[in-house]
Formats: structure tokens, C-alpha cells, sequence
């Protein structure tokens, strides 16, 4: 028997609206898909040019440092888009890795004083700054002794997360939160007078008063405040100028003498450009003269 026509045809619409259904819903993700994508598109556009942009900063900072000056801007418009460029002067600061000479084998006394007086400024105590002193030495030394009161791989690999002593020069000062009892109080505190990059003397014209007295016991809080007021009204350019500076007894001159410098040579350099919804920073640390960066990061 023949089905009656009326059902054929609520079969036939049925199935028309199941197909409708399907084609609409389709297309509303093909629109999305492609909204996505051009959203994306988009993104990457604009995150290409604002990485362009801060690398265009990069030269410009590279610029003014070798040319003895700090560059130090905010948002900066560029037609319709905006880079800062920040500069930041090492050479007044502690060179952690300088704790062993060159082939990463022999501790330096100097620089372990230097790091100990530093500490001592901290407030913290001769055990506090022997335990962290060793620490840092085994972390950054090619062998896997302890010293006294170091740590190496059978203490780290105790710890949460596991690790291992990384047996080489810290890059980044980030790096020194991984250390046995570097902890985020003092790495803090650290922070502004330390880097990982540096010189083997201080540059006398941008040292804080904590890494002045750092450099030896002849150099107090007094004698360090007298230089800072001193460079603030002109800078020192050679060590006769220390004679001028009001309060240096002959020991702290001499001192500042052969630990200290009157430029720098290593500084960080900061980046970031902003294009419609792309945002690029480009992180380094360059030295003048130097063919290209000895520490790099794109964010």
C-alpha cells in the first residue's frame, strides 16, 4: 500500500530542517573559525611589528650607552604604536660570578670578602654569610664537593623539585632563588648591588653606599655617603679626584683606588613595543664594544 502523500511530505520537511540545521550551525562555526583566524592573523601582525619596534629601541639604547649615556623613557610614540626603552648601569655592582676565576676552579678571596661585607650589611650573621657564600661558590664551581658549609647535588637532589647543582656561571640573577638558602628576603635585598655580569672593579660613579663599604674594611658608611654627595655635584673621572672628596681617610682612598673604575662597561638593556594588541620586550645585557649581546631574552 501506498503511504499517504501528507506523510511523505512531513518526512521531506522534517528532513529539510534537520539539513538547515546542520548548514546553519556549519556556517556559524565557519564564521567563528574564521574570525578566530583573523583575530590570530591579527596577533601575529602585530606582534611582528612590535618586535621590530623593540629591537628598533634595543639600537637606539645601544646608541646612547656608547656614547656614555643612560636612555630612560616611557612610552614613546612611534606613529600610532608606543616603545620604552629602559637602561640600567651594572659597573656600579657586585659580579657574583667573579666568586671564581675564569675556568670556574679557584675561589677569589677578594670577591668572597667583598660578598661577605655585603651580606653583613643585610644584617645578616657570619654563619647566615659562610652558609651562603659556600652555597653559591658550589653552585657555580665545575666540581661536586661541598665545601664546609656548601651544598652540591646530594643536598638538591633532597629538595622539592629535585635538581642538581648547576656547576657553572649563574646567567640570569633569578637563577640565585635555586640556591640553598637564597631566599626570596634576600635575594631581594641583593638585588639592586649584585649582577651576573659585571667587572672586576666598581664603577666610583654609580656604586650604592652597600657596595662601596663592600669594596674593603677601610671604607665605611661615612666615607661612602661623602662620595655619593661629592659625584653628586660632579663626576669622579680620576682617581686624583678622590683627593677632593671631604672625609676619605688615606686607607679608604687607596681602597677605592684599586677596587674602583670611573666608567662601566656592562649595562642592561630593556625594550618593549606596543602595536594594537601586540606587546614584544627584548631583555639584554650588552658590553660596550662588545659584537653582540652576552645575555639575551624575548618576551
Amino acid at each position: 500500500m501506498t503511504k499517504p502523500l501528507s506523510n511523505q511530505q512531513g518526512s521531506i520537511l522534517l528532513l529539510v530542517l534537520v539539513i538547515v540545521a546542520v548548514l546553519s550551525a556549519l556556517s556559524i562555526e565557519l564564521a567563528f573559525s574564521t574570525r578566530v583566524d583573523l583575530r590570530l592573523t591579527e596577533t601575529f601582525r602585530d606582534s611582528t611589528q612590535a618586535y621590530y619596534l623593540a629591537k628598533g629601541g634595543m639600537e637606539v639604547g645601544k646608541a646612547f650607552i656608547e656614547n656614555d649615556q643612560l636612555l630612560n623613557v616611557d612610552a614613546f610614540p612611534v606613529e600610532d604604536h608606543f616603545v620604552s626603552v629602559h637602561s640600567l648601569d651594572l659597573g656600579g655592582r657586585i659580579d657574583l660570578n667573579r666568586l671564581l676565576d675564569s675556568r670556574g676552579i679557584n675561589p677569589d678571596p677578594v670577591f668572597i670578602d667583598r660578598l661577605g661585607r655585603l651580606l653583613d650589611s643585610q644584617g645578616l650573621g657570619p654563619a647566615e654569610i659562610a652558609q651562603l657564600t659556600d652555597a653559591l661558590i658550589d653552585w657555580i664551581d665545575v666540581d661536586s664537593t661541598p665545601r664546609p658549609d656548601g651544598a652540591e647535588d646530594s643536598f638538591y637532589r633532597g629538595e622539592s623539585p629535585p635538581r642538581s647543582a648547576k656547576n657553572g656561571p649563574l646567567d640570569r640573577l633569578d637563577e640565585l632563588a635555586q640556591v640553598r638558602g637564597f631566599t626570596k628576603e634576600i635575594l631581594d635585598a641583593l638585588r639592586p648591588h649584585v649582577t651576573v655580569q659585571g667587572d672586576a672593579k666598581v664603577n666610583l660613579n654609580s656604586a650604592a653606599a652597600e657596595v662601596l663599604t663592600a669594596l674593603s674594611e677601610d671604607i665605611d658608611t661615612a666615607a661612602a655617603e661623602s662620595l655619593i654627595e661629592f659625584r653628586q655635584e660632579r663626576a669622579l673621572e680620576t682617581a686624583a679626584d678622590l683627593a677632593s672628596v671631604p672625609g676619605l681617610s688615606a686607607a679608604a682612598r687607596s681602597a677605592l683606588s684599586l677596587h674602583g673604575q670611573f666608567k662601566s662597561s656592562t649595562f642592561e638593556l630593556k625594550s618593549t613595543a606596543e602595536v594594537g594588541d601586540g606587546r614584544r620586550t627584548i631583555l639584554a645585557v650588552i658590553q660596550k664594544g662588545a659584537s653582540g649581546p652576552l645575555y639575551m631574552r624575548i618576551e
